[in-house]
């Protein structure tokens, strides 16, 4: 779940590799470090806090003096072994500081490794997994010729005694290159022929403001990249011809127009929706709408807000006949027997979500046929499956996802739609003017009631059919962003236990559909509880309209209480505790 980025080039600027590492920060923003190789030296720079804390310019130009550049990689930490503080924060360095390495990702068996390296004298400075794959490639270096050819023999040995999950950048003094290698964990090249720079990244969108040409490496393969020229190598060291391929990563709308990118994103649903109206591949979509007649059974996979995403396509491709079941991905083996008659689809945000990636290996193994919604282009999951459709959600810099939940439920109305040979999507085109009502209408309102319930320690939100799972995404929002226990449910289970935790002011959202939910509000306000009904004509307020569009416009309100809640308790919005965008391990 790190984000790291590594440069080469003729005339490095630190600048450019700040930048592309700030791009990535969503992914984790516990520390972070930057190495910079000029040939004779190595100098590492890094620390506890973010970027901008732990990485500073003019330190790391002092500390190089005179040197020119060559390679430069650079690591904002996820942590998961070791405390989020300066000795755990990438770079990591060999005993004579002749190699450094950043990481994403874990290595289930550092433990053992890190005795055995010790017990050759090996010194770590550090609790984490990571430093094990520096002194192993320091192990595997030392005495011998250091060529491309002979690291790559040494990054291959080091890959044969690690489990699990990495990619790894790496550097050497007295090189001008840099070494990637990966497992299960996503690794790209950025190629600029035009700057006579090249890149390597998690993720492409940290350089997708330098270059739209992209190489996705695979599992076992390896790169080695310089100012001139990139190779790539397969697990048995033979070179391999991999093109680069060109991308299209919209850049638009990205911009802070609000105090909070969250807030930001939030207000550009609007045109969001418009956006996927416009650029959403009706070729893909009719696809992977056939793809789902031909199949007895579909199967939606995903994780956190895209699982509730998915919640609401399977109630809406059941009420077109289609026998659809969403699950949760990390539990998919133990409740899915998938065939060749399934057709399992999962859904991502950032496409590199592992769970997700795992659900389908697995269904593919079992004879599913797999497809994939996702938002960024060129990732693991658009080309593992057979299908993929794009939901032109744009760059989210928000750790919460928003405008993603948003299209990707449109995504699957608009397949909804198409199995029902309504294509004119009438019901989609009023989302944009409906949900700018709703903003508007209610803004104010949430404002006032944040600083109501600010002190709430619990907060229940009940909903039916539709809106069950718009309840269980306002849910997830209110525990993510204010820290606030936030439980999500059918109307229906309250009086099944949950009912023995209401107390007198206790806030319960109620999102209103029908009169058997005005029957659970009268129940729960005899009990002392603070209904906040959503409806139209209701506290708050959103406007008449189709199902979809009132599910949506809930949701968006709930977004909006979710952020002025977490601003009045003075939490980090944009990049709350122990969290991070895109999920990349088990």
């Amino acid at each position: 779940m790190c984000g790291i980025i590594g440069i080469t080039g003729r005339n490095i600027d630190l600048r450019k590799s700040i930048n592309m590492l700030k791009r990535l920060e969503y992914r984790g923003y516990d520390s972070a470090g930057i190495a910079v190789n000029t040939g004779k030296n190595i100098f590492v720079e890094k620390g506890k806090g973010r970027i901008e804390e732990a990485i500073n310019e003019d330190r790391v130009l002092k500390k190089i003096g005179e040197e020119t550049p060559k390679t430069t990689i650079a690591h904002s930490r996820w942590s998961t072994h070791g405390k989020p503080v300066k000795k755990n924060s990438h770079p990591h360095n060999c005993c004579n500081g002749d190699i450094a390495i950043i990481h994403n990702g874990i290595i289930s068996n550092y433990e053992e490794l890190k005795k055995e390296l010790q017990s050759k004298g090996h010194k770590f400075t550090s609790d984490t997994d990571t430093e094990t794959i520096v002194h192993l490639m320091e192990e595997e270096i030392n005495g011998k010729e250091r060529s491309k050819r002979e690291i790559l023999k040494a990054i291959q040995k080091v890959e044969e005694r690690i489990e699990g999950e990495y990619a790894v950048l790496a550097l050497l003094k007295g090189k001008d290159e840099l070494y990637g290698f990966k497992k299960d964990s996503p690794l790209c090249l950025g190629i600029n022929p035009d700057k006579r720079e090249n890149y390597f990244s998690s993720d492409i969108y940290s350089f997708s403001d330098l270059t739209n040409q992209s190489i996705a490496l695979e599992n076992g393969e390896k790169a080695v990249i310089n100012s001139e020229e990139y190779e790539v190598y397969d697990e048995n060291l033979e070179k391999i011809e991999k093109k680069p391929e060109r991308f299209e990563w919209n850049q638009e709308k990205t911009k802070k127009k609000e105090e909070h990118h969250m807030l930001s994103e939030i207000k550009e649903q609007p045109e969001t929706v418009k956006r996927l109206m416009e650029k959403q591949s009706s070729k893909d979509i009719k696809r992977l709408t056939q793809m789902i007649k031909s199949h007895d059974k579909i199967v939606l996979t995903a994780s956190g807000t895209s699982y509730h995403a998915a919640l609401l396509g399977a109630h809406t491709l059941q009420k077109e006949g289609i026998d659809t079941q969403a699950i949760i991905a990390s539990e998919y083996k133990n409740y899915i027997l998938p065939n060749e008659n399934t057709l399992t689809i999962g859904i991502s945000q950032s496409g590199e979500t592992m769970d997700v990636i795992k659900s389908l290996e697995y269904a593919e193994r079992k004879g599913s046929t797999t497809a994939s919604i996702v938002n960024v282009p060129k990732t693991t999951m658009t080309r593992k499956t057979e299908q993929s459709v794009k939901i032109h959600a744009g760059q989210e810099i928000s750790v919460a996802s928003t405008k993603t939940f948003t299209n990707q439920v449109i995504t699957l109305k608009r397949i909804a739609n198409e199995i029902n040979s309504n294509p004119i999507n009438k019901d989609i085109q009023k989302i944009p003017q409906r949900m700018n009502e709703t903003i508007m209408r209610n803004e104010e309102k949430i404002k006032d009631l944040s600083k109501e319930i600010k002190n709430t320690k619990d907060l229940y939100i009940i909903g039916e059919g539709s809106n069950y799972p718009i309840a269980r995404e306002i849910a997830l929002k209110i525990k993510e962003i204010p820290y606030i226990h936030a439980e999500g449910m059918m109307a229906g289970e309250l009086k099944h236990g949950t009912l023995a935790l209401i107390e007198e002011n206790t806030p319960v959202i109620s999102l209103r559909t029908n009169n058997k939910i005005l029957k659970t509000e009268e129940e729960i306000k005899s009990k002392g509880a603070r209904v906040i009904p959503i409806s139209k004509e209701a506290e708050l307020e959103i406007p008449d309209g189709k199902k979809l569009e009132k599910s949506l416009c809930t949701n968006l309100t709930g977004q909006l209480l979710s952020y002025y809640l977490a601003k009045e308790r003075g939490c980090s919005i944009d990049k709350p505790r122990n969290l991070a965008k895109a999920v990349t391990v088990q």
